[in-house]
């Protein structure tokens, strides 16, 4: 449990939990959306003290809850590996925003393997992290995909660097600057393996009998 709480003058609109089914965007948008605010000269490091409640050995991924447009939005991967920040239209939409709100585009997101996945849409978004007086809001962009994940956001490169984030994997935790010292996110390995499982599980091929008829008892 991390100790402080939501800034009771930013209410929230609602919960975005898991999904129930198996060019970089976010630079520009800070600047459109808010205005930057001091941050703290505080140094971010990590400690033995920062494991307590962290289950060892682990290769968990760092899945945080952050709030996106006043709603609280869970099961956010962070990535430094992707070059973009991704909403998935699920999510979206349950947010109770329309298409009218989206940016018509086609760039597709290519991986490191060669596969590409279509994007028709951007969005630009409110992003907060952290609990007051320890928080930062951050505007960025979203590239938008229409695909079932176990997910319902992944922090790219651009989020990540826009809330000047420092991830720690092997304490599960993030940590950022803000104008009252040095806040953090810790995420939850349960949820991690939950979604770590879905997305293996939805990548597995469908099993083939191979049996005949003199095979049945």
């Amino acid at each position: 449990m991390q100790h402080g709480e939501l800034n009771a003058n930013k209410p929230i609109a609602g919960t975005i939990n898991t999904i129930d089914r198996g060019a970089p965007a976010g630079g520009p948008a800070g600047e459109r959306l808010l205005p930057k605010r001091p941050r703290t000269s505080e140094v971010i490091s990590f400690s033995n003290e920062d494991l307590k409640g962290v289950e060892t050995p682990h290769d968990d991924a760092v899945v945080i809850s952050m709030v996106v447009n006043k709603f609280d939005v869970k099961c956010v991967l962070l990535d430094n590996g992707s070059s973009a920040n991704i909403l998935y239209f699920d999510a979206y939409s349950r947010m109770g925003m329309t298409e009218k709100q989206l940016r018509r585009m086609n760039t597709p997101l290519v991986g490191f393997t060669g596969d590409s996945v279509p994007v028709e849409d951007e969005v630009d978004l409110l992003v907060m992290v952290g609990l007051a007086p320890r928080e930062s809001t951050v505007g960025m962009g979203f590239f938008m995909v229409r695909l079932p994940s176990a997910y319902n956001a992944i922090l790219g490169r651009p989020g990540l660097n826009a809330l000047q984030v420092v991830v720690s994997t092997c304490h599960v935790l993030m940590r950022f600057p803000t104008s009252q010292g040095v806040g953090e996110v810790r995420g939850d390995q349960t949820v991690a393996r939950r979604c770590y499982m879905a997305t293996h599980e939805a990548k597995q091929p469908a099993k083939v009998s191979t049996s005949t008829p003199d095979d049945k008892l």
